[in-house]
């Protein structure tokens, strides 16, 4: 009983986990095992996934950089980098990509966690389009201002035409 408890644990784990997990083997270049959030994530089927290698999920124009990474991968216990995945229907989508040795099986097989980031990727954008929106309007207040360096908040503002505005 015990020892069927301690085998259904990490299996438990491993299918329930928040993230996309794959199970990829150096000796045959394909994942070997997945679990359902990795199959919700990239609209593969478990089985689909056992035929894929790691450069498979990234975009084709994208093979050159990858290589380079997958090749550093297979070479450190751990790594991790933010990256753009492709799913099945060619949707592109950002995840955060760690990739680390497991413990067993002399070193080749490696535990691939992807968690998407596409959402957080759109609200940073967002963020940064605001910010640069934000900066121009206060260097052009800035400029318009009669005694900029006397108060962060001028009272005196004039348009192009020297008017007073307030």
């Amino acid at each position: 009983e015990e020892l069927k408890v301690s085998q259904e644990k990490p299996i438990a784990l491993f299918e329930h986990a928040g993230d996309s997990i794959l199970i990829y083997s150096v000796d045959s270049n394909t994942f070997v095992d997945s679990n359902e959030m990795a199959t919700v994530l990239l609209g593969f089927t478990k089985e689909d996934l056992r035929l894929l290698s790691i450069e498979d999920l990234f975009p084709k124009e994208e093979n050159k950089m990858i290589e380079s990474k997958v090749a550093y991968l297979k070479s450190v216990l751990q790594t991790s980098f933010d990256t753009q995945i492709e799913t099945k229907n060619g949707e592109l989508k950002y995840v955060s990509f760690l990739s680390k040795k497991l413990p067993y099986g002399d070193g080749k097989y490696f535990q691939i966690s992807l968690r998407d980031i596409t959402e957080a990727r759109q609200v940073s954008n967002r963020l940064v389009s605001r910010n640069v929106e934000l900066k121009q309007a206060q260097k052009e207040i800035g400029e318009l201002s009669k005694f900029p360096s006397e108060n962060p908040n001028p009272i005196l503002r004039f348009d192009e035409k020297i008017k007073l505005v307030y």
